[in-house]
């Protein structure tokens, strides 16, 4: 069984020429390993947790799927030697930051081995982030950090520890994780796990009572 995955967005928003998009329109491209099996990866997990997210969290997440498929089509493409050298910074930038969502799990994910994995010195990589006014440590801990307060609201993780939320995000120190939640949130992990179940048990009672409400008229 097939299946596809449609992707809208404006032309002028995909940074690649024209020109040479067009040279890819029906091209059957591959996604096996490499950057192929990496885009479809991050573009089928995206879809599947897209409608979770907050607006913030979905606007944010729409231009990384902009940029991973970028780096897709830039990719097919630099083979020709078609691809401006701005477009190879985004797009190397966006590979990064897709092998960067891939391995948020791992706690030793860190700008030394995302520059040893992209074969980039340091000082190069922390320059591609510093253009984007970030650091690479700072946009690694705000993706775990946005994975864990995803987890702590939703549904599907709610019998799981809230330690072991963190651990499975990169935190394995309950204590480093509770800080850093805190200082980004202004709740310590169990706090916001608290509130957000109560707004949801608030919800559903709106819902309930609105449905009442509905019969009875």
């Amino acid at each position: 069984m097939h299946q596809g995955l449609l992707l809208t967005f404006q032309r002028a928003l995909l940074p690649l020429p024209a020109g040479q998009v067009r040279r890819l329109a029906a091209v059957r491209m591959g996604a096996g390993r490499g950057v192929g099996g990496l885009a479809s990866r991050f573009l089928a997990q995206l879809a599947g947790d897209f409608d979770h997210c907050r607006p913030a969290e979905a606007a944010r997440l729409a231009t990384a799927a902009l940029e991973v498929l970028a780096v897709r089509l830039a990719h097919e493409l630099d083979d020709a030697g078609q691809v401006a050298p701005e477009t190879h910074r985004r797009a190397l930038l966006a590979r990064i930051h897709a092998f960067i969502q891939e391995h948020l799990g791992d706690a030793e994910l860190s700008p030394g081995m995302v520059a040893a994995a992209h074969h980039l010195s340091l000082r190069y990589l922390q320059k591609l982030f510093q253009q984007e006014g970030q650091t690479v440590a700072g946009w690694i801990r705000a993706r775990r950090l946005e994975g864990c307060r995803r987890d702590l609201a939703g549904q599907a993780q709610a019998a799981r520890p809230v330690a072991a939320i963190g651990a499975r995000w990169g935190f394995p120190h309950p204590g480093h994780f509770s800080r850093a939640f805190k200082a980004a949130y202004g709740l310590t992990p169990l706090e916001y796990r608290q509130r957000a179940r109560h707004a949801g048990q608030d919800r559903t009672r709106n819902a309930k009572d609105w449905a009442l409400s509905g019969n009875d008229s």
